[in-house]
């Protein structure tokens, strides 16, 4: 709940610089810190801290959770262990040879890591290696991606030049003459890359973001609240602007659990964000625009989170190396549902103070109803990309359904 990294930080880093000032000669110096206990996790510590960050990160992988407890206390030792073989076998016996045969092993060690860092990078920037087998991974890796046509969109959208940097998505398929607007927080960004690209040549579209709608107070110096209000300005000054598409995380309206994305069951309606949401609205129907409302798509864990399955192309090594499947990467829908009870009210009394909103649900398409059934993949694609943002594959999906709605709106 602090900040850190940050002034935080100085606590210990400063606590640690005035022991290490006090030297050997204070009672914590002579009878602790100087301990043969002490010392000889100073010796190896170095190997020590080499060691225990992949081993406790892999099996955080395998177990596609947080290791138990006496699994990560077997870790911790065992990185003592290896951490110390590694100080005896390794780092000892460099430091204790003659100076040119410790300079000519440096030297390759040096070169060693280099080809190592090398490796990395080209690991990295081909997406890893393509020839591996992922026959085994709960759905098709390539469709864990997101945006990956957002390049071929306009950095455009309608408000001025010298104001941009205020936003944070600021994009369009047309500079001119948009059809339809996209207003929200990164929700909105995730599903607009499919509205754009299942739009006809013709609709135009624009996306900001992120935004809300503006405060009832107008003489609000804030930087939110000045980029609120030119984003709703430059949609309510549009002309060709018939319909806007709000797009908002549930999580931005109310606090949800990280782990289940479930609200609490004590939540209480917001009625200030309802009230804003309500009061906009009225403004954009006003101007004789069409406002949908998207209900936001079930929470799950990252994706990567919640692949599972055998990890290499052998048999063999699969019986050992072998991911679990985490366990709130798949629920039910109606629990689904019962855990944002609280948001389908809010949504329920917002189309109640504006009876002409339209509000449209993802679930049917992302859920398999017929089977009671949420997941992170459907038909062996993945639906989402990062955290619990739709992936291109699901937000075309939702577009080719959508659009037919905005474009109806748009004619009524």
């Amino acid at each position: 709940t602090i900040s850190f990294p940050g002034l935080w930080a100085l606590l210990p880093t400063t606590g640690a610089f005035l022991i290490i000032l006090s030297g050997g000669t204070t009672g914590l110096g002579q009878k602790i810190l100087a301990s043969r206990f002490l010392v000889w996790f100073g010796i190896i510590s170095y190997p020590l801290y080499l060691w225990h960050w992949p081993l406790l990160s892999f099996s955080r992988i395998v177990e596609a959770e947080t290791p138990s407890i006496a699994m990560r206390l077997v870790l911790v030792l065992m990185s003592i262990f290896l951490a110390w073989a590694t100080y005896i076998t390794l780092e000892r016996p460099i430091r204790r040879k003659p100076i040119a045969q410790s300079t000519k092993i440096t030297v390759i060690l040096c070169i060693s890591m280099l080809l190592v860092f090398i490796t990395g990078v080209a690991i990295r920037k081909s997406d890893g290696f393509p020839s591996r087998s992922l026959s085994r991974l709960n759905g098709d890796v390539s469709t864990l991606s997101i945006g990956k046509d957002r390049d071929d969109l306009a950095k455009e959208c309608g408000v001025p030049e010298t104001e941009k940097k205020l936003f944070q998505f600021c994009l369009s398929t047309h500079k001119n003459n948009a059809a339809f607007a996209v207003l929200g927080d990164s929700k909105s960004e995730a599903l607009y890359y499919g509205l754009a690209r299942e739009s006809t040549p013709n609709i135009g579209s624009i996306l900001i973001g992120s935004v809300r709608p503006p405060s009832q107070d107008e003489s609000s110096q804030t930087t939110g609240e000045i980029k609120n209000r030119l984003a709703f300005k430059t949609i309510l000054d549009s002309n060709s602007i018939k319909v806007v598409v709000f797009v908002v995380a549930l999580r931005n309206i109310f606090q949800i659990d990280d782990k289940t994305g479930f609200i609490s069951e004590s939540a209480t309606l917001p009625t200030e964000l309802l009230e804003l949401y309500s009061r906009a609205i009225t403004n954009l129907e006003n101007a004789g625009k069409r406002v949908i409302f998207v209900i936001d798509n079930p929470t799950f864990p990252d994706p990567r989170s919640c692949i599972s399955g055998g990890m290499t192309s052998s048999e063999l090594l699969n019986t050992f190396v072998r991911r679990k499947e985490n366990a709130y990467c798949r629920i039910k829908y109606t629990d689904h549902l019962a855990g944002i009870a609280p948001y389908r009210n809010f949504i329920s009394q917002l189309l109640a103070k504006n009876p002409t909103l339209v509000v449209y649900d993802p679930s049917p398409l992302l859920c398999d109803t017929t089977h009671n059934e949420c997941s992170v993949t459907r038909d062996g694609k993945f639906l989402y990309s990062y955290s619990d943002h739709i992936s291109d594959y699901a937000n075309s999906m939702i577009a080719r359904d959508l659009l037919p709605i905005i474009l109806k709106l748009r004619g009524s």
